[in-house]
């Protein structure tokens, strides 16, 4: 793909991650609707609440890849409103919240179905850590198919997830 391509694909998930973590952290967010995105769990019937959120917010068509969206809601909508740090990669808050080196390994490892159940542990993990993050990276995690792609997106969380951990021993 072409990297004007790329780069265009990149601003429309910025964009639409800044939105949904804008419009669910909202005091006039309907808290009904957060708690049944935060109630969300891959494999499970996607609550009314998304297609109320995407349809109404982000776009008049649902999206393909519906499961994988629900998951980036239920992970925003579970780590509160200060959840999208944009300044903040995500390797970066693993690495400053103790996530284990083990346990990010077995999420690179997985198929796409053990990926995204793997990926809400860790969400509930850096939720209890109250450490939020650059949601972009993450997203493009869950919702990746291709492998190339997703070897970059592995590279890139592993690289500022181990710089952070040897700038904190450095200190």
């Amino acid at each position: 793909m072409n990297e004007t391509i790329q780069m265009h694909e990149e601003k429309g998930l910025n964009a639409i991650i800044a939105k949904l973590s804008a419009i669910i952290g909202s005091e006039h967010y309907p808290s009904s609707d957060r708690a049944a995105l935060k109630r969300y769990s891959p494999g499970a019937p996607v609550p009314l609440a998304f297609y109320r959120l995407w349809l109404k917010h982000i776009d008049d068509e649902i999206p393909s890849n519906l499961s994988a969206w629900a998951t980036v809601t239920f992970g925003l909508a579970y780590m509160g409103k200060s959840s999208h740090k944009p300044e903040r990669s995500l390797g970066q808050a693993l690495a400053e919240a103790g996530y284990s080196e083990a346990r990010l390994e077995q999420m690179f490892a997985a198929d796409h179905q053990v990926l995204i159940r793997l990926f809400t542990g860790m969400i509930r993990f850096l939720a209890t850590k109250g450490e939020g993050f650059n949601w972009t990276t993450a997203a493009r995690l869950v919702l990746t198919g291709d492998k190339e792609k997703l070897e970059a997106i592995h590279k890139k969380i592993a690289s500022d997830y181990y710089r952070s951990l040897f700038q904190s021993k450095e200190k």
